[in-house]
């Protein structure tokens, strides 16, 4: 599996978003929203490709030498399969480029298969929001995540 990735500034790309992000997630983001994100200064796209189809993405807000990871998926055919893993690694040169030193995430405690991914490729736990997340009948800690880049 030949994977490659590419960034993108402009919210152009938000139709490509907002049809991975449905295929990724239950509580999919519109195309407004993606639109509104990409108003604000800062806000990045990777977009990870096989044989130039998209298969997964990242969404990043800069904002001097620190980034946020704001949304990260991978579409479900592709999991398991170091996907994940190759779209953050091929990530980090193009954000130090940018002049970013640190990279946070927020993570559901619950989500264990990210939460390994995360820790995979470098992230540590720094901190925890208290029943931050929403999960059918029940609440969740958020796992504030830090990598030095």
């Amino acid at each position: 599996m030949t994977l490659e990735s590419a960034f993108f500034y402009q919210a152009e790309i938000s139709t490509v978003l907002t049809e991975l992000h449905k295929k990724c997630f239950k509580a999919a983001w519109s195309n407004q929203e993606f639109n509104a994100l990409f108003q604000s200064p800062g806000t990045v796209a990777q977009i990870l490709s096989e044989k130039e189809l998209p298969i997964g993405f990242c969404l990043y807000r800069l904002l001097f030498d620190e980034a946020e990871i704001l949304t990260l998926g991978i579409l479900p055919d592709f999991r398991n399969r170091s996907a994940g893993e190759t779209l953050l690694r091929q990530g980090k040169p193009e954000l130090v480029k940018k002049g970013v030193e640190r990279l946070f995430l927020d993570v559901s405690e619950t989500n264990l298969a990210a939460i390994k991914l995360y820790k995979k490729t470098g992230f540590q736990e720094i901190s925890r929001r208290k029943n931050y997340y929403r999960e059918e009948n029940k609440r969740s800690d958020a796992l504030i995540m830090q990598l030095q880049l």
